[in-house]
C-alpha cells in the first residue's frame, strides 16, 4: 500500500503560542505569521474628508455696477465661500465666472480671451479683479484728506474708517504729534456733518 505524499512544508513543527493567564484575548495573528516569514508592515489608515456642499445660490451675483463698498463686501464673501468649500485655485477661477453677471461677466470673458484659459491662474485673476472692481481710482492720500463722516455713522465708526485710510495712504500716526493731528481732525469733522476736510 502506497503512502500518501507529504504535502506539509518541511521545517520545524508549528507551535501556537499558549495564551497567558493574565489575558483572556486570543493570540495576535502576527505571532503566527512570524513563524512563516516576515510580517508586512501595517500602513496607517488615510483619513477621509468630505467636502461641504455649497449651493449655487449661496450668494448674489456681482454685476460690477454696485457701490464700491458693496463690491468689496462681495469679494470677501466669495473668498470665504471658496475657503469653506475647500475649492482649489482652478475651481475658484471657474466658479467666479458663475457668480458674475452683466458687465462683470463680460469683463471675465475678455480677460479669459486675453490671457488664455491655461494662463488664467487664481493669483492673476484675483489681482485683475481687484484692479477692475475694488480700486476706487482715487489716490490713497487724497481719499484720506477728503474723507468725511457718512450718514448714520457714529464718530467712533468714522474714526475707525479714517484709521484704515491713513494706513493705506502711508501716513504715520504712531508718533504722539501725528496721533494728535489725526484724532483732532477726526473729532472736528465728526462734529460738523457734511464738512469735507482739505489738505
Amino acid at each position: 500500500m502506497e503512502q500518501a505524499p507529504d504535502y506539509y512544508p518541511s521545517g520545524p513543527p508549528f507551535h501556537a503560542p499558549a495564551p497567558t493567564a493574565s489575558s483572556n484575548h486570543p493570540p495576535d495573528v502576527h505571532q503566527y505569521l512570524g513563524q512563516f516569514g516576515s510580517v508586512p508592515a501595517r500602513e496607517p489608515a488615510q483619513p477621509l474628508y468630505a467636502r461641504p456642499f455649497i449651493p449655487f445660490n449661496s450668494m448674489e451675483k456681482l454685476s460690477g455696477t454696485e457701490p464700491l463698498s458693496d463690491r468689496r463686501v462681495w469679494w470677501e464673501e466669495y473668498k470665504y465661500l471658496a475657503r469653506a468649500g475647500g475649492w482649489t485655485d482652478s475651481e475658484k477661477c471657474d466658479h467666479l465666472r458663475m457668480y458674475l453677471t452683466k458687465s462683470a461677466r463680460v469683463w471675465y470673458k475678455q480677460l479669459s480671451v486675453k490671457l488664455g484659459v491655461q494662463r488664467l491662474t487664481w493669483k492673476r485673476l484675483a489681482a485683475a479683479f481687484k484692479d477692475a472692481f475694488l480700486d476706487s481710482g482715487e489716490p490713497a492720500f487724497e481719499k484720506y484728506c477728503y474723507m468725511s463722516q457718512a450718514k448714520n455713522e457714529t464718530p467712533r465708526q468714522y474714526l475707525w474708517r479714517l484709521n484704515v485710510a491713513a494706513k493705506e495712504a502711508g501716513i504715520p500716526i504712531q508718533e504722539p504729534a501725528a496721533v494728535e493731528r489725526h484724532v483732532t481732525r477726526g473729532v472736528l469733522l465728526a462734529q460738523v456733518p457734511g464738512v469735507r476736510a482739505r489738505a
